[in-house]
């Protein structure tokens, strides 16, 4: 008995995103240094960009997903500000032991210092059921794993823009 032999299967030049990834991302084509090969780069790196972008904040009212992401948007603003970001390289200088939330130290600076105040109690309206949830989301940019955590976001988000009377 001889050996079967086997059919070569074409390759395929470019690769594109799927339908499912263009429905949940917003992912753009850029060229590369290689003549002709082209690269898809994902625009939507946080978590509330991609819960705002498939409707999730509020389902069925896009009028309310905007205004939910709009009040979240404030927040990781306020916190960009207050430089609360993670950093790359760590400073040296010695961290104080008072007002410490979510592993962060208050920043340094008249404008750090009034975008920290306003972070804060922006933080403190959504109240301590939802707040984790809402810093994870908005601030760290991760997801929040579950139908139950998602709808804390949702609350937490409706009650951070009645706070920001958006």
């Amino acid at each position: 008995m001889g050996r079967a032999r086997r059919r070569a299967v074409p390759m395929v030049e470019s690769v594109g995103p799927t339908p499912e990834r263009l429905r949940h991302d917003r992912v753009e084509p850029v060229a590369t240094a290689e003549a002709g090969a082209v690269a898809h780069v994902v625009r939507t790196p946080f978590a509330l960009d991609r819960y705002h972008a498939c409707g999730l904040l509020a389902p069925g009212d896009p009028r309310e997903n905007a205004r939910r992401y709009d009040a979240g948007c404030r927040l990781r603003d306020s916190w960009a500000l207050a430089g609360l970001e993670p950093k790359v390289v760590g400073s040296y200088t010695p961290v104080g032991r008072g007002g410490r939330r979510f592993g962060i130290a208050a920043p340094q600076g008249p404008g750090r210092v009034d975008a920290y105040r306003a972070w804060q109690a922006a933080v403190r309206a959504v109240g301590p059921v939802a707040s984790s949830e809402v810093v994870e989301a908005c601030c760290l940019g991760n997801a929040v794993g579950g139908a139950v955590r998602l709808e804390i976001l949702r609350r937490g988000l409706a009650v951070l823009a009645a706070h920001y009377g958006l």
